[in-house]
């Protein structure tokens, strides 16, 4: 079990600065669009996630009729080593972990999930966290939906990473550095396991519960 704090103030962490060559950026580092064709729409965190923290984006816009949509997971490479033109070029590398449609790729090898990627839509929610086991798992709009990979190792630094490739033009940063938090997205879509596991609530304005403290079997 993992010990989760949240605000209702929660800032969103920021993509790093390097990124692909059709890549700009909103919102003070926080929204990521590409601006332009299909591909060159790497994005990585800003810095390295803690193990067990959330990986999560919001999809902001889709269309333009391309094939394909976002790809995302994790990697172990440095950007600011380099970056690559897309995740396609990652599939084969030892040092990525990326879901691609309904399939995660890592070092040659695949494992194929219960869901595709590519039937979200805008307004949805895509995260992924790597456990203190080693587990890749990957949650649409705060719901489980499985281990995507297992043995990672959780011993050097973990980058969050994204693709905004085909149909996913625009996506929102949904993560944060340092403490690991539950969106209140998440919070919402699992509210009975939160009710049945949280030691203290105290209202907001909204109407809706703030977790001060909260025990979730989760990452």
């Amino acid at each position: 079990m993992v010990i989760y704090e949240m605000d209702n103030e929660v800032k969103y962490g920021k993509f790093h600065n390097k990124h692909g060559a059709n890549i700009v950026f909103y919102e003070d580092q926080r929204v990521a669009h590409r601006k332009d064709s299909y591909h060159k729409g790497v994005v990585f965190t800003e810095q390295p996630l803690e193990i067990g923290s959330l990986f999560q984006l919001k999809i902001l816009d889709k269309g333009g009729g391309w094939a394909g949509a976002l790809r995302i997971g994790f990697t172990q490479h440095d950007p600011e080593t380099g970056i690559p033109s897309g995740a396609l070029d990652c599939y084969n590398n030892s040092h990525y972990w990326i879901l691609s449609a309904s399939t995660v790729h890592h070092d040659g090898k695949e494992h194929k999930m219960d869901f595709s990627i590519e039937e979200l839509k805008v307004q949805d929610s895509i995260g992924c966290c790597i456990t203190n086991e080693g587990e890749l798992k990957y949650f649409v709009n705060g719901q489980d939906r499985g281990v995507g990979w297992k043995n990672v190792p959780t011993d050097r630094p973990l980058w969050g990473f994204a693709d905004l490739y085909g149909l996913t033009r625009k996506v929102k940063s949904e993560f944060t550095f340092g403490e690991r938090v539950v969106s209140q997205m998440m919070y919402l879509q699992c509210s009975a396991m939160i009710h049945s596991h949280c030691h203290k609530y105290r209202s907001m304005e909204s109407g809706f519960p703030l977790i001060n403290r909260c025990i979730l079997p989760m990452c």
